[in-house]
């Protein structure tokens, strides 16, 4: 009897752990219900409308009280934080870091390391399950306090890059990794090592897509649809985070000039490129990680990690196959961080 009573126990405590923020936990203890049947029911929301499900989840892990506290504490602020660790975890693994053909086309060096990072980034997902009510409240002090540096960096590049837009964000961010790297150091007794790791990955992430798409986090937020219609107009266009449309399509070559260069970019975004029919345009592409949408490729689009590609478009191309005269030549280089690049003509219409 008193085996089954312990079996039952052990039983109890594992289904009472944190599997993410400890919100079904939570409210199973109060309603006397079963926290498998609460976290299903949260996915079925999750399924049915993600971003305000997961809203709400990530509202109730910062204000529900835990353990039978009367109001929230630092456990609910570390309930929230590996909310959004997942949920970072999950756009790694889904996205940047996702098992296709553009990783598994490359060297075994290259996808057996990116299969073993994204391999170990859902093992410590999948094994980071918090006992309930076994935490001192200190623990979860520290835990906060040590994902506070990296976290308070993030919020100040995004700051600068909405109020000065011309700000060398990719810079800064560069050199504030080796301050956060000093400063983990530096700090090592009185930090967690695994959560400040993890808080800084982030940011390396995004500094590393940055470097092999060649892009900047420059121009501040928001999206950008301009139409030249003399290519002596302004040839650079950018967002740091947004949408980035520069279409071509009624450019006019100016007198005397054959050619033209147009540059745009996205550090995290869409970068969409509508080329004219009566242009030989070259589109040089650099992807830090997502997909480059051209209908004349394979299948129209193409999952990309760390890809540089050059795209020749004709005249034919462009107008549906109608045989005309080219008119000028246009280059364009098309940058991306982390996101998409599209090509279009007044043929085709792409999308990713």
């Amino acid at each position: 009897m008193s085996a089954l009573t312990a079996t039952g126990e052990k039983t109890a405590a594992a289904s009472a752990r944190w599997v993410l923020g400890g919100v079904a936990a939570e409210l199973a203890a109060r309603l006397r219900a079963s926290p498998t049947f609460i976290r299903v029911l949260i996915l079925i929301a999750a399924y049915l409308q993600f971003w305000p499900a997961f809203g709400v989840y990530c509202a109730a892990a910062l204000v529900l009280p835990h353990d039978g506290r009367r109001l929230p504490d630092w456990s609910n602020l570390v309930g929230l934080l590996r909310a959004l660790a997942l949920m970072g975890v999950a756009v790694v693994g889904l996205g940047t870091l996702s098992l296709d053909d553009s990783v598994f086309s490359q060297s075994p060096p290259v996808w057996v390391a990116f299969g073993g990072v994204e391999l170990l980034l859902w093992l410590v997902v999948l094994d980071s399950r918090r006992p309930a009510q076994t935490v001192r409240a200190q623990d979860d002090r520290r835990v906060v306090l040590s994902a506070a540096p990296p976290v308070a960096v993030a919020l100040t590049l995004a700051a600068v890059m909405e109020l000065l837009p011309q700000a060398p964000v990719g810079r800064l961010l560069e050199l504030m990794l080796v301050v956060l790297g000093l400063f983990g150091w530096a700090q090592a007794q009185r930090v967690s090592a695994r959560v400040y790791t993890a808080a800084c990955l982030p940011l390396g992430l995004v500094a590393l897509l940055l470097a092999g798409g060649g892009a900047k986090l420059v121009g501040g937020f928001g999206n950008l649809t301009v139409t030249p219609t003399s290519s002596r107009a302004g040839h650079d266009y950018t967002r740091a985070v947004g949408f980035v449309r520069l279409d071509l399509g009624r450019l006019q070559p100016a007198s005397g000039r054959w050619a033209s260069h147009w540059s745009a970019n996205a550090g995290i975004g869409t970068v969409q490129i509508v080329v004219p029919a009566d242009a030989f345009t070259t589109v040089h592409v650099a992807i830090g990680s997502g997909n480059l949408s051209w209908a004349q490729l394979r299948f129209g689009h193409m999952q990309a990690f760390m890809l540089r590609r050059t795209v020749e478009i004709t005249p034919s191309q462009a107008s549906g196959g109608e045989v005309l005269r080219a008119r000028q030549r246009l280059t364009v280089t098309a940058t991306v961080g982390r996101g998409c690049v599209e090509i279009e003509s007044v043929s085709s219409e792409a999308f990713c």
